[in-house]
């Protein structure tokens, strides 16, 4: 059984009205190939404007692997570390400490992309 045809017109077959406004209207090519890289007629006088962004996923890595660093270098090189009369063990200490220089790293390398990307973006606007 074949599909019945369709008896809506298609652009090409469809007269052509006199009253349709077509001031700016521009064509759209037929194939997909042709669609993908369609271009209005204005486009072409247009600059292109590349987006510029920074990379978050670096900027906020790097903070945490010196955060963990630095937090394990001040265990080491601190005091020791002695709460109430209880003292805790070397490894529980370290990682804590790491932890937490991983987390300040974080967040000061996220401040450091936002004031990258802010001035990268304020030099595209020139």
């Amino acid at each position: 059984m074949s599909p019945m045809p369709s008896t809506a017109p298609t652009p090409e077959s469809r007269p052509v009205d006199p009253t349709e406004e077509t001031v700016g209207a521009t064509e759209r090519p037929a194939s997909a190939e042709a669609d993908a890289s369609f271009r209005p007629a204005h486009a072409a006088r247009m600059p292109r404007r590349h987006v510029v962004s920074v990379d978050w996923v670096a900027f906020i890595g790097t903070g945490v692997v010196l955060g963990f660093v630095l937090g394990g270098l001040a265990h080491l090189f601190g005091p020791a570390a002695q709460v109430g009369g209880m003292a805790y063990g070397f490894r529980t200490s370290l990682l804590f400490l790491a932890t937490f220089g991983a987390m300040i790293g974080a967040m000061l390398g996220a401040l450091t992309g936002v004031i990258a990307d802010a001035a990268l973006q304020r030099r595209a606007r020139r």
